[in-house]
């Protein structure tokens, strides 16, 4: 839960103008695009070295989604590789829960599972990221929050002793292609597992 408000809090602040970057672990370079039209927008090193760091993708021709993709270890050293790291299958587990508390905190009015975006998660290799599909409504507010709805993805595995967890938000009207959303994660992770 800590980890997820640290993220949320420390979104704000990516830097602009990047066209990649470079895991510093691995070398990996963060492809300038992730899929037709999502651009690399920039990286957020978070200042607890546990917390590790996230990149950043959108669309800047059709709006309406960012992709959040975090590597970390929270500390621990016991997170091994693959969907069925313990650290993994709990996160995915609590992710509800942690949602929730948020529509508690009043950063969002309700959040509530999505069957439709299970049923377009089936696309997504099931042996390569475990995925969740939630829709998040957010509240009218004097801050200009204007109350709309927004489709949200988690998608996790471990790679080498990290999570890697994406977070991808968009407009229903957003036309996201979840296979090959699927397909270019699941390329990332398989290149992040080779670069050890």
């Amino acid at each position: 839960m800590r980890t997820l408000l640290i993220a949320l809090l420390c979104l704000a602040t990516l830097p602009a103008g990047e066209e990649t970057y470079a895991d510093p672990l691995n070398g990996y370079a963060f492809p300038a695009e992730l899929m037709t039209g999502m651009k690399f927008i920039g990286h957020k090193v978070y200042p607890q070295q546990a917390l590790g760091y996230s990149v950043r993708y959108e669309d800047p021709a059709n709006g309406g989604v960012k992709v959040d993709i975090y590597l970390y270890d929270s500390g621990r050293t016991d997170i091994g590789d693959g969907v069925t790291s313990k650290p993994v299958v709990e996160l995915l587990g609590s992710f509800g829960d942690e949602l929730q508390q948020v529509v508690k905190m009043g950063s969002y009015q309700a959040v509530r599972g999505d069957e439709t975006l299970g049923k377009a998660l089936a696309a997504i290799d099931a042996k390569m990221l475990l995925s969740a599909g939630f829709e998040i409504q957010y509240p009218k507010g004097k801050d200009g929050s204007d109350g709309r709805t927004m489709k949200s993805l988690l998608l996790l595995t471990a790679i080498n002793g990290r999570i890697f967890k994406v977070r991808a938000s968009y407009l229903p009207s957003y036309p996201l292609d979840h296979a090959a959303f699927g397909a270019s994660l699941v390329t990332m992770v398989k290149e992040l597992r080779a670069k050890r």
